[in-house]
């Protein structure tokens, strides 16, 4: 983005009295990110994927060094392995399938754990994950 562009997009912010917008890495001018936003809104570059556990334990991964994924359907919980050159980021949960898809297209930022107790009456379209381990890799 030139400098031209970004005093413009300033300027646009301080005209609708909100300049302390901020903007999302791979976004176009003018779109701004929301904090609580689990996927990225348009293909981009260089992604990251961030694991959040009830805690607010947090670490992150460049989809760069993402080798591979498996989702078990069978098994109960369902499972979803993401391996990275580094860490086997192992997920249990139910309706991961939705995830994998997420993950495959490199469109998930945030994959947040749920407190078990709470995994009944979390939104019905979305997956539902009570657990994430990570290992590191052999």
């Amino acid at each position: 983005m030139s400098e031209n562009q970004r005093f413009k997009l300033k300027y646009d912010q301080l005209r609708e009295n909100n300049p302390a917008e901020k903007e999302l890495p791979d976004s176009t001018p003018g779109e701004t990110a929301k904090p609580d936003e689990k996927n990225y809104r348009h293909v981009g570059h260089n992604r990251n994927l961030a694991v959040m556990w009830p805690d607010g334990k947090l670490e992150s991964f460049n989809y760069a060094y993402l080798v591979s994924i498996k989702y078990d359907p069978i098994s109960d919980p369902n499972v979803l392995a993401l391996y990275f050159t580094s860490d086997t980021i192992t997920i249990k949960g139910y309706k991961l399938k939705l995830l994998f898809w997420d993950v495959f297209n490199s469109t998930s930022r945030i994959i947040e754990c749920a407190d078990p107790r709470y995994a009944e009456i979390v939104n019905e379209t979305q997956p539902v994950i009570f657990e994430i381990s990570i290992e590191p890799s052999r």
